[in-house]
């Protein structure tokens, strides 16, 4: 090969390669708005950004519902999608290239009636029916803190721990405020842990129960009277009773403390 037929087609190559590359590496979102009842939404404010960035790029839905972003390179990005009547959405987006997301904007009305049909089925203490409804709002705003903290009351409520602290981290890793509902949380799963044990007589489990509790909790005069029984039944009164007057130190006016104490020293005195 001469040395011009081989100039010209290292030049024919290098062209095909300029001409692909924005093909190979830059391509398209399109993001798909439709409400809860499945309704495509015209006019949603799209914004996206690279993660970490502040790049911002915007589009609007068209009739079709479709927010485009053209060009776009491999990357994580932030979107942020909004329009008059529906609670904002966030939503993480690993992109690859050409890809398509099918997402719902809640009209406020259908988000908040959903959010309280959840909340009451908590205080009723239907868990599983609000685990369902929280599932359902989750899957339109993954990112909604409240929710994941919700839902974590929810699975705690039904005895689910490992769900219900990966729900309550969840909430406070996407806003911090979240931390001290946590901590409520992990309260209330210690407790649910050690009156079970109480109840199946399975006392060092209800005493490793409360114990941790006081560890989590050292001004928590329920984590002392849960000892208190526990160790009671075991006959380790050498560890009920400094259990129990702690108790009533935090508590000083609970009768049921008192009434437990006088049967701890009764029966420590008898040994």
């Amino acid at each position: 090969m001469t040395n011009q037929r081989r100039r010209a087609r290292n030049f024919l190559t290098a062209i095909l390669i300029l001409i692909a590359a924005p093909q190979l590496y830059a391509s398209s979102l399109v993001c798909r708005f439709a409400d809860e009842q499945g309704k495509l939404l015209r006019d949603v404010q799209a914004q996206l950004t690279p993660a970490g960035k502040e790049e911002h790029q915007f589009q609007k839905s068209d009739k079709k519902g479709e927010a485009i972003f053209r060009d776009l390179k491999p990357g994580a990005f932030e979107l942020l999608a909004q329009l008059k009547g529906h609670v904002p959405l966030k939503w993480s987006v690993q992109f690859a290239g050409e890809q398509t997301l099918e997402l719902t904007l809640m009209t406020q009305e259908g988000f908040e009636r959903m959010d309280n049909e959840a909340t009451d089925a908590i205080n009723g203490r239907e868990y599983s029916k609000a685990v369902a409804i929280l599932d359902k709002l989750l899957k339109a705003y993954p990112l909604d803190a409240e929710s994941h903290d919700h839902l974590a009351r929810a699975y705690a409520g039904r005895g689910d721990e490992d769900k219900a602290l990966a729900e309550a981290k969840e909430a406070t890793q996407l806003d911090p405020k979240y931390s001290d509902s946590l901590l409520e949380i992990k309260r209330f799963l210690l407790v649910t842990r050690g009156e079970k044990a109480l109840q199946n007589m399975d006392f060092p489990k209800a005493a490793e129960a409360f114990e941790s509790l006081v560890k989590l909790a050292p001004q928590d005069a329920k984590a002392y009277y849960g000892s208190a029984l526990a160790y009671g039944h075991q006959e380790k009164f050498q560890q009920a009773l400094p259990a129990i007057n702690k108790a009533l130190e935090l508590d000083p006016q609970n009768a049921s403390y008192r009434q437990v104490k006088t049967v701890l020293e009764a029966h420590a005195a008898g040994q």
